[in-house]
């Protein structure tokens, strides 16, 4: 985990890690960023993958029962495809490894 605060107090990391950190209550204001996007490969499970998400909450059952499919994982950075990633957990480290070195 790695976070990054400059001379104005902003803080940069990853929304999982400044979670670990900070508590909600602690961002007056919180400008959020999409660094990436973490998709399974497969094009079918892909499109369910991005309906369940756009229709139900980050936080629901049905977004973290998406988490748990046992599939090969791609991600997404600035238009260019990564992997495919055995895991899911594989391809969010890979994520948090680009994120971090582009600090």
């Amino acid at each position: 985990m790695i976070i990054e605060i400059d001379k104005t107090g902003k803080a940069y990391g990853l929304d999982e890690d400044l979670k670990e950190i900070f508590n909600e209550e602690d961002f007056s204001t919180t400008n959020k960023k999409r660094f990436s996007y973490i998709y399974p490969k497969n094009i079918l499970l892909r499109a369910i993958f991005k309906f369940i998400r756009k229709i139900f909450s980050d936080e629901s059952k049905l977004a973290n029962w998406t988490r748990s499919w046992k599939c090969e994982w791609i991600v997404l950075i600035n238009k260019k495809v990564y992997g495919p990633f055995k895991t899911r957990k594989k391809a969010i480290e890979f994520e948090k490894t680009m994120f971090y070195s582009s600090l």
